[in-house]
């Protein structure tokens, strides 16, 4: 499948909820110029302090993570398919 026609079809995943690695992640964002999907952690923890411009501590901000969506082979990446597989169903 060509990547545009990809990353057309996860934009209309963005919103939804995945189990990956343990947690609970919400998808957030797709980016096709870096060819990643971002997500954000649900849990309800602090997360790093975000800081400003001049490297002042700004806000505490949740947990995100980016995870390619092509893989080495041309194909959907692990990461990616580990996390599709993973979608929770609401």
């Amino acid at each position: 499948m060509p990547p545009d026609t990809l990353h057309q079809r996860l934009r209309r995943l963005v919103g939804s909820r995945f189990r990956y690695g343990g947690e609970s992640w919400l998808l957030v964002e797709v980016l096709a110029d870096a060819d990643a999907v971002v997500l954000r952690n649900e849990a309800m923890t602090p997360g790093p302090v975000q800081a400003d411009l001049y490297g002042a501590p700004l806000r505490r901000v949740q947990e995100t993570l980016t995870l390619p969506i092509s893989g080495d082979d041309g194909g959907y990446s692990p990461e990616l398919d580990a996390l599709l597989g993973g979608r929770i169903i609401r």
